[in-house]
């Protein structure tokens, strides 16, 4: 922390900022613009509809001012909550000991924002090839919500890159596919009384738990489905049922429950289909067992998350400048999900996942990160950019 606009400085100031995803992210982007504009580094700000958050895009232009193309680093600004947490340490204060930096963000996701902030500062002036973006996105952790106008942004702003690299944890090793999410609630109407004419009435957690259970039951099945990857640490795709709320007093038939479940899917398995299994079974199983004593029950869905998993593209660019910078030739793959789906999918941008730190530390209590971590970072971003120095 020896000068202005250091790595561990800069992470600093971006963990004092508490960007939960409930919170607004807008002191911290007005922080990482006015580090910007004391470097001369032009950016745009795109508000959510509610004005609460912002995205930023940052841009260095090519050598002969051109802004569409070149590389960009990408990363969300918002954390998880610390609520019921057992930290030992100021969540929102870096603290330092052992090679490690402890705070909330430090390994998912601020780690990377201020690498990445740092490397774009310290190449303001350099002559690059093709540009270079910067691309900080709110409620990743909340369901990806801020990256698809991002997204439009770019392509309104012509200012889309041809490479992404989403710094998400990985201990600095390339990230070729991650799982995608479709996640549901599911809420059942049945019919109230007392307890007593239970027979005769139709039991919203009784129709709830027997949907679960099929859902139990075709998690079962996955297996069948898809051959295992053991490059995943759940080799398959997965069905999870993770909230279950319903009834009140014990002499009362409940009238409402509510699920919420989830299925984690690797490319090419056809998690909507698995979804089309489970709302058949509730509409065309289940619902005329109900409808028999009340026509005024049934089942009804709630979409809460959805984005799509991630593979690298064929003869993919981004893998083959990040394999150049690390001297990698190892590949790994995640469970979790990132933007980089998104970017590929809906933004047809080259991508590939990179950064510091493990995601083992990631939203735990005690969140760390070492520095040597980051320092590799710096490294590694350091030679992408000499490439475009370069070339």
């Amino acid at each position: 922390m020896t000068t202005n606009f250091e790595t561990l400085e800069l992470l600093e100031r971006l963990v004092s900022f508490d960007t939960t995803s409930r919170n607004s992210n807008i002191e911290l982007v007005d922080f990482i613009r006015e580090t910007l504009d004391a470097h001369g580094i032009a950016y745009d700000v795109v508000p959510d509809a509610s004005g609460e958050k912002q995205a930023l895009l940052a841009t260095i232009p090519a050598r002969d001012g051109s802004m569409t193309g070149g590389i960009a680093f990408s990363a969300h600004t918002d954390v998880v909550p610390v609520d019921g947490q057992p930290w030992t340490r100021e969540p929102f204060s870096l603290s330092a000991s052992d090679g490690k930096v402890y705070g909330r963000g430090t390994t998912d996701m601020k780690g990377f924002v201020a690498v990445a902030l740092k490397t774009v500062l310290d190449a303001a002036k350099a002559d690059l090839s093709r540009p270079l973006h910067l691309a900080f996105s709110y409620d990743e952790e909340v369901g990806c919500k801020g990256i698809r106008p991002l997204i439009d942004h770019m392509k309104e702003s012509g200012k889309v890159p041809d490479i992404a690299i989403i710094g998400e944890p990985t201990s600095m090793q390339p990230v070729i596919e991650h799982k995608g999410k479709i996640a549901l609630t599911c809420r059942v109407r049945g019919e109230p009384g007392h307890s007593s004419y239970a027979a005769d009435k139709v039991n919203a957690v009784i129709y709830a738990a027997r949907l679960v259970s099929f859902i139990s039951e075709l998690s079962e099945k996955i297996p069948e489905m898809e051959k295992a990857d053991a490059a995943f640490v759940a080799p398959n795709s997965s069905l999870h049922v993770g909230r279950f709320e319903g009834g009140g007093a014990l002499n009362m038939i409940p009238e409402e429950c509510l699920f919420q479940f989830e299925t984690r899917y690797r490319p090419e398995f056809d998690a909507e289909a698995l979804v089309q299994l489970i709302q058949e079974h509730a509409h065309q199983v289940l619902e005329p067992q109900m409808h028999a004593m009340n026509a005024d029950t049934g089942f009804s869905w709630e979409p809460l998350i959805a984005y799509p998993p991630f593979m690298t593209r064929d003869g993919s660019r981004a893998l083959e400048m990040v394999t150049r910078a690390t001297g990698l030739n190892d590949t790994g793959k995640v469970d979790y999900g990132t933007e980089a789906g998104i970017f590929s999918e809906y933004g047809g941008i080259d991508s590939v996942v990179m950064g510091p730190g493990d995601m083992a530390q990631g939203h735990q209590p005690d969140e760390f990160i070492e520095v040597s971590q980051l320092v590799t970072a710096e490294t590694v971003l350091g030679k992408i950019v000499d490439e475009l120095r370069s070339s």
